[in-house]
């Protein structure tokens, strides 16, 4: 994970996600905002996320958690579970 210097969290709920981001350096967390839980929105929130840099995505453990988890591997995007299910 020493590659890694951006992490992103995604609280996946029924038809929303929320996202937060933070850099290694500084390590500071931000609202991103909230999308629609639908492909083309998880694809444009990626996007600019992982552009420039190595990205780590933590995800809620559940069925819509582990829904999006599939969608980002499929992207190439490296994830983490976290929840109390974790």
């Amino acid at each position: 994970m020493k590659d890694i210097t951006k992490f992103a969290g995604l609280a996946v709920h029924q038809d929303t996600i929320a996202a937060g981001v933070a850099d290694r350096e500084g390590g500071r967390g931000r609202y991103w905002g909230t999308i629609p839980r639908r492909v083309e929105a998880v694809r444009k929130l990626m996007s600019p996320l992982g552009r420039k840099e190595p990205l780590m995505v933590f995800y809620e453990a559940g069925p819509t958690g582990y829904e999006l988890q599939r969608l980002l591997a499929r992207m190439g995007i490296r994830t983490a579970l976290t929840g109390a299910s974790a």
